[in-house]
């Protein structure tokens, strides 16, 4: 990966929609939020792989 890109910062900017834009992670935004955006990515991701494990599992009992 880019060794310059420090991915823990950049992760929530990158997300799909972005959670904040490079502007506010220099204004505004605290740790407390850059973990709080982790925390949300998590539960997304952990979200969508249950969804396409059920839709995998209903698929496979037709």
């Amino acid at each position: 990966m880019a060794p310059n890109l420090n991915f823990w910062l950049w992760r929530p900017i990158l997300a799909d929609p972005p959670l904040y834009s490079v502007g506010d992670l220099e204004t505004w935004v605290t740790l407390t939020h850059v973990m709080d955006c982790h925390e949300a990515l998590d539960l997304k991701e952990a979200s969508l792989q249950k969804a396409q494990q059920a839709a995998e599992l209903n698929s496979s009992r037709r």
